[in-house]
């Protein structure tokens, strides 16, 4: 881990730094001061890294994610939809930064390669592809306290998926 002259921490481009498997599409976050990624194809395993310079496996999710989406909760990372292998996935994870992983709240129905953001205490999980065949979503759900499903948010203009997304703070928008 590196300290540049802004006070930020980054992790720095070191081959003892090489995440500890080959994986695609995992998810992860920064939680508290480590990083935190898990699942990927046909991986269910959490690892985090954090300032001994070192991956460590955190623990093993209940369910094989590819495609699925995090967001930082307290002490932990919140594990949203994905694909398995079989099927898209509606289920959700905690993923607790002491290695403990407990099953989160159903999502309101199967959802991959979606995004997922925090701003304040409203979380947005948006577009992704559904359960039902696939097609791409315009859809934007949205959630109180991190994790609890309120209802919907307005509709996208475009459908989407397999897309990054972020939340642009600015007085002038």
């Amino acid at each position: 881990v590196c300290s540049s002259d802004l006070n930020v921490t980054s992790v720095c481009a070191s081959s003892s730094h090489q995440y500890p498997l080959d994986i695609e599409s995992a998810t992860g976050a920064l939680v508290g001061n480590k990083i935190i990624v898990c699942g990927g194809w046909k991986i269910s395993s959490c690892y985090e890294f954090s300032h001994d310079h070192n991956w460590k496996i955190l623990g093993e999710m209940n369910t094989k994610r590819y495609g699925s989406s995090s967001i930082p909760i307290p002490n932990g990372l919140w594990v949203t939809g994905g694909y398995d292998g079989d099927k898209r996935l509606d289920s959700t994870e905690i993923v607790l930064s002491n290695g403990t992983i407990l099953n989160g709240p159903p999502l309101p129905e199967p959802r991959r390669d979606h995004c997922l953001l925090q701003y304040k205490n409203t979380t947005f999980l948006i577009g992704g592809a559904d359960g039902n065949h696939g097609g791409q979503q315009s859809t934007v759900w949205i959630f109180k306290e991190g994790i609890k499903y309120v209802g919907d948010g307005p509709m996208m203009t475009f459908a989407r998926y397999r897309y990054a997304c972020g939340i642009y703070h600015s007085s002038a928008h």
